[in-house]
């Protein structure tokens, strides 16, 4: 590939010469450039480099000589070789001063055409030599600065790498902390988990122990005080008959209170036998429809019905799974409420049946005064009387009943009322998988 053509400046006051001296230097094909005064020439260089100068010595204005020294004065154009070119004769002072000022070369004419191409040939070669080598310099330069820059890049990137390892490290070493403390925690509460649940297990065997205990003592004793009060109001008959009108006033009234309150305590002494019928023994299980349980139930309170005036209304009761006896106590005993518990107007009552995700939800819904929501839980326990016996007859025990055959049947049962708008119990059954005690 052909080289770039470097400039050689050519600088003499005689248009002959600098042609001259192109013709001897064209065959080197290089970038030959006249300046025909010190001036030419100084402009030249500020704007151009140059592989060599032909320096004239002798010029108007300016010679050779002081040219060469302005040259030398720009730190660009210190080492920019110079030869000096001379007509006249040797003379070693000029020679010596020629080379003070930093010339390369001092030549006499007329010239020698190949040893002046020679000469400047060597100085182009070197010229590009020194060029190449600065441009590689350069390149290395730059190389090296980019070197240098990609090092500090690295270093940077390395230090925030750095940072952010530590900082993940940091948060993997807190997370892990964070997780062995949940894991441990996890694994006392699972521990204290399983103690409550054998605490608890302990606990409902005990409970059931107690509660069998508890159903054995009050059917034995509820079965074991009928045969006295039974005798109490047979004797207190007898002694009113045999007394006759002899008895005084006074006694006859104590007779009376004495043979009520027999009856009473009878009548509480039945009621507990109920309720402990109703959570003893094995439940028969069948399937039937539970309109047969209402219309039995319905039968055992017609005389009360008709005595009230009752409106009953019923819907289409499903088919249950459960023991027929007790629920039709169930349903007497909470029909019963709804036309005991009656305002001045004729009771309405409503046997009512909802399906909820596919499960029947089943009750009795009446017009009568209502239940306060503080006793919606109360109501349920035994012996528990919202109104005096003047007021509302009974014993306390019958929806204590109804809990228990729910309970037993898996069941749960509720009531919806407030005072003065009626009162809705309502109540789930199990079916055959879900079982029930």
């Amino acid at each position: 590939m052909a080289e770039t053509p470097v400039n050689i400046l050519l600088v003499d006051d005689n248009p002959k010469n600098l042609l001259a001296l192109e013709a001897i230097l064209e065959d080197l094909h290089e970038n030959l450039v006249r300046a025909d005064s010190a001036k030419e020439c100084l402009r030249y260089l500020l704007q151009e480099d140059c592989a060599v100068i032909l320096l004239d010595v002798q010029m108007p204005e300016i010679n050779g000589f002081e040219t060469a020294r302005l040259i030398r004065e720009r730190e660009k154009l210190r080492h920019t070789p110079i030869i000096f070119l001379t007509a006249f004769g040797r003379n070693e002072v000029d020679v010596m001063l020629g080379y003070s000022l930093g010339a390369v070369d001092y030549i006499f004419k007329p010239l020698i055409p190949e040893i002046l191409r020679s000469k400047v040939a060597i100085f182009v070669d070197l010229f590009r030599k020194t060029r190449e080598i600065a441009l590689r310099e350069k390149e290395r330069t730059e190389a090296l600065a980019k070197l240098e820059q990609s090092k500090e890049r690295l270093r940077k990137s390395y230090n925030e790498l750095d940072r952010r390892v530590q900082e993940r490290t940091a948060d993997l070493a807190r997370a892990n902390e964070a997780l062995r403390v949940e894991v441990e925690e996890r694994r006392k509460a699972e521990v204290s988990l399983a103690e409550h649940a054998l605490a608890l297990e302990r606990a409902n065997a005990d409970l059931a122990l107690r509660n069998e205990e508890l159903d054995e003592f009050s059917y034995a004793a509820s079965h074991d005080l009928q045969e006295p009060l039974r005798k109490l109001i047979s004797f207190s008959d007898l002694l009113r008959v045999d007394a006759g009108d002899d008895l005084p006033e006074t006694a006859r009234k104590d007779l009376n209170f004495i043979i009520e309150s027999a009856q009473r305590m009878q009548s509480l002494v039945r009621a507990l036998l109920t309720l402990s019928h109703s959570g003893r023994g094995e439940l028969r299980k069948e399937a039937f429809p539970l309109r047969d349980c209402a219309a039995e139930a319905l039968e055992a309170l017609s005389s009360r019905i008709t005595e009230t005036q009752a409106v009953i209304e019923c819907g289409e009761l499903p088919v249950v799974w459960g023991d027929k006896t007790l629920l039709t106590q169930l349903y007497q005993n909470l029909l019963g409420n709804a036309l005991k518990f009656v305002r001045e107007q004729p009771p309405r009552v409503w046997l009512t049946v909802e399906t909820l995700n596919g499960a029947p939800i089943l009750g009795v819904k009446d017009n009568g005064i209502g239940i306060g929501p503080q006793y919606h839980q109360q109501i349920f326990a035994p012996f528990r009387r919202l109104h005096g016996r003047s007021e509302y007859e009974g014993t306390g025990i019958g929806l204590a009943i109804c809990r228990k055959v729910v309970e037993r049947h898996g069941g749960n049962i509720w009531v919806e009322s407030a005072p003065g708008v009626g009162t809705h119990f309502r109540f789930t059954l199990a079916g055959p998988k879900e079982g029930g005690s």
